[in-house]
């Protein structure tokens, strides 16, 4: 099976990051976000996309308008 050189260098980076904090999650989140601190770039934070609940869709949706009306339903015998 073919392996992807960078796929499995990330592995290993991943891997020796979590052996470095013990394989606890808050212990490596803290350094990150040390490191995103001393960084230079700047942190965008974006706003949370909310998608709307069926009330408010509900609320917003135009009525369904036909361009002819239906014909009535009738009994074949």
């Amino acid at each position: 099976m073919w392996t992807d050189p960078i796929v499995d260098e990330l592995h290993k980076i991943r891997q020796a990051n979590a052996e470095k904090f013990n394989y606890d999650l808050d212990a490596l989140f803290e350094y990150l976000k040390r490191q995103e601190k001393k960084g230079k770039r700047k942190v965008v934070t974006l706003p949370i996309k909310r998608r709307p609940t069926m009330q408010e869709t509900a609320a917003t949706k135009p009525k369904r308008q036909f361009a002819r009306p239906r014909p009535a339903l009738t009994a074949v015998a």
